[in-house]
């Protein structure tokens, strides 16, 4: 039997998000037929999670370099041709551009962390936010469709594209949260989920010039679940205004990204070789490196760190990403502790006697404000750390 998921009973249909390289590329593989025009067509529809066959699904390993955008891109193009892969196209740039929009501005996430970090708190003395809160990330608000794709994110770590801009739509503007705790959760339990991902929900709340408010309605919430969620139409908001928000002050636009070393280390140096989220695809300084380490970012995703799977999916990623750097290598992999970058690069480098730290370009929010930190306590020790730029 088949419909437009493609034939049910597919191996496609589960998602098997394994933190590894080698399932990221086994679902690659699997999918590259059906990546061109097909995808185009049918790919837009959130058929649950029992019936992934018509979704890619490869962002959790794209995020992080596990499989690299390039290569993604690569083998679907070979298959389909430019014309046939650019609806798959476009889906792996999306994240790229929204990584662009943060790096052009450095005091963006900075300000979005801030905000979070107030709207918390503004719920610890608001019974009323933080009950709708509590209710929205539980699933319990009466409105089928945020709900049922309320409990997908924290059950399995993941949502479809289309569903995730629609469970977007209905936090913002039916449910009427702040966008900003939508993109956080978000972030502190999707596999996919990174600091440049809530560009996304800018987009959705009108905030973003270009983007008019994509407020969804009952029939394309209908379409873009396969018919799974039928809310109710007083439940839906489908005449809002995009949200105003203040103008972030000229020196949140103006200040200034960690330096970035193009240069390689010189010859002749100790150096270490330190291996982030942003860089598990293992490409390694062109100098031999004397120590590897690798360090994770689950504690700091949110004022609630990262959830539970989410924790999960990090830890294995990081792991498979530094085992394969360490083959590469030849060296011993070395786990930093995680809760303060700053003070566990520099005990690493004063344990490895090393002078000079590189480390793959970071992306853009919660990696390069850790980088940066770390950077500064580095230079009091005379240790540059480098990374090269783009």
């Amino acid at each position: 039997m088949t419909d437009d998921a493609g034939p049910t009973g597919s191996a496609l249909d589960r998602l098997d998000l394994t933190p590894t390289r080698a399932a990221g590329l086994e679902r690659l593989a699997a999918f590259v037929p059906r990546a061109g025009r097909w995808y185009a067509n049918h790919g837009g529809v959130d058929h649950g999670p029992d019936r992934r066959a018509n979704a890619a699904a490869l962002q959790p390993w794209l995020a992080s370099r596990l499989v690299t955008p390039e290569e993604a891109i690569a083998a679907v193009e070979a298959e389909h041709g430019a014309a046939g892969a650019a609806a798959f196209r476009a889906e792996v740039e999306a994240p790229l551009r929204r990584r662009d929009w943060l790096r052009a501005r450095p005091g963006a996430w900075r300000a979005h962390r801030l905000r979070v970090e107030q709207l918390f708190r503004a719920m610890a003395k608001s019974p009323s936010l933080l009950g709708a809160y509590e209710e929205a990330v539980a699933g319990r608000t009466g409105l089928d469709a945020a709900d049922g794709w309320a409990r997908e994110l924290a059950d399995t770590g993941w949502l479809h594209p289309a569903a995730l801009r629609a469970f977007a739509s209905l936090w913002i503007f039916s449910l009427r949260l702040p966008w900003e705790l939508g993109a956080d959760l978000h972030h502190q339990l999707a596999v996919d989920g990174e600091a440049a991902g809530h560009v996304l929900w800018r987009e959705v709340a009108g905030l973003e010039g270009g983007h008019p408010p994509y407020v969804v309605t009952v029939e394309e919430i209908s379409r873009v679940s396969g018919g799974r969620f039928h809310p109710k139409r007083r439940l839906v908001e489908e005449h809002a205004r995009a949200l105003t928000e203040a103008p972030r002050p000229k020196a949140d636009h103006a200040v200034a990204a960690a330096p970035e070393g193009d240069e390689q280390p010189e010859p002749g140096l100790r150096v270490g070789w330190l291996i982030t989220e942003a860089s598990l695809d293992g490409t390694p300084p062109d100098a031999a490196p004397a120590a590897l380490a690798g360090i994770g970012s689950g504690p700091h995703r949110s004022p609630f760190g990262a959830g539970e799977r989410l924790a999960a999916w990090l830890d294995g990623a990081l792991a498979d990403g530094l085992a394969r750097a360490a083959t590469a290598s030849g060296l011993a992999p070395n786990r930093l502790d995680d809760a303060d970058w700053s003070a566990s690069l520099a005990a690493w480098v004063r344990a490895e006697a090393l002078q000079r730290v590189w480390t793959a370009p970071p992306t853009p929010g919660l990696i390069a404000e850790r980088l940066t930190a770390a950077q500064v306590r580095l230079a009091r020790d005379g240790v540059r750390l480098n990374w090269p730029t783009r």
